[in-house]
């Protein structure tokens, strides 16, 4: 019971160093202070997770006594085994991380389509190479520092001590999740907007070839009446872009709006990748409407 209440706290400790480091990475990149993390707290749960893995799997490996003659001398293989060892836990953590994240909300939190060796965008070769390296300072370095101090804070025969704070944080941290998921919750109803519009954008584009191509057939058909009416699907799917955008908030109203609507999704301002992926979405969608609104104002003046 005591070893697994440990492993407990290692996730949430780790979680919070994963959160420092990453978040304190980010701000530097984008130049400002970001809560770096799917949580409002200081948590990054992936990294208590992987912390929690590589802990349990890769402990029996490091104890290997398991060598190989180099150059005349005796080398040890045992952190080239962590390496790849971690490496490939650390992989599958973080692609049924994404790929869990990803059906249960409809939205990409990271993505690495544009790196090379990569795999469905979830995990590629450079972070890999990453997780592996970082496998062997957890396991030399880092982990064996912490668990110095740790045992001593929270000792073995007094376990009610470290009971009592895990009893707290958990229920800190369901908290926390509960809001974390209405959080993501919100953003799945913004991308099956997106995907309404999308098809909806389908279902025009065929109309308006229709009628553009009737016109120029001289088919005898009202086509004034057929216009107009694509001009008003074009004009609510306008709207609907419009709403989308100021959810996601890409483009506000004014700038109370646009505070309002930084506030509400944290999320989207704290993973930039996915932010920059749903705005080239968005954009397309304006694009393909205005070059429709263009194509039928040229043919036809009064129709906007």
């Amino acid at each position: 019971m005591f070893n697994l209440s440990l492993n407990v706290f290692y996730f949430f400790f780790y979680s919070v160093l994963g959160w420092i480091v990453e978040s304190i990475y980010c701000s530097i990149g984008e130049g400002k202070l970001i809560n770096r993390g799917f949580l409002t707290g200081p948590l990054c749960p992936i990294y208590g997770t992987g912390a929690v893995v590589m802990s349990v799997f890769l402990t029996p490996i490091k104890k290997l006594t398991l060598s190989a003659v180099l150059f005349g001398h005796k080398v040890s293989l045992v952190p080239v085994l962590i390496f790849f060892v971690g490496l490939i836990l650390a992989d599958t953590v973080e692609f049924f991380t994404s790929l869990i994240m990803e059906k249960l909300f409809h939205a990409r939190w990271w993505d690495y389509s544009e790196k090379p060796f990569n795999i469905q965008g979830r995990i590629c070769l450079q972070h890999s190479i990453y997780w592996g390296v970082a496998s062997i300072v957890f396991m030399y370095l880092v982990h064996p520092f912490f668990t110095s101090f740790i045992v001593k804070v929270f000792p073995a025969e007094k376990p009610t001590r470290l009971y009592v704070f895990l009893g707290l944080v958990l229920l800190i941290f369901v908290i926390d999740v509960i809001n974390a998921v209405k959080n993501a919750l919100d953003v799945k109803s913004l991308m099956d907007k997106i995907h309404k519009l999308s098809n909806s954008m389908s279902y025009i584009k065929s109309e308006a070839k229709n009628i553009f191509s009737g016109k120029l057939g001289d088919i005898k058909i009202d086509a004034q009446k057929q216009i107009n009416k694509l001009n008003s699907w074009i004009s609510d799917l306008k709207s609907q872009t419009n709403d989308v955008f100021i959810g996601f908030g890409l483009r506000a109203k004014s700038e109370v709006q646009k505070e309002n609507s930084t506030h509400n999704n944290r999320l989207m301002h704290v993973y930039p990748n996915f932010r920059r992926r749903v705005k080239e979405q968005l954009n397309s969608i304006d694009d393909i409407l205005d070059e429709i609104k263009s194509r039928f104002s040229d043919d036809d003046g009064e129709m906007y």
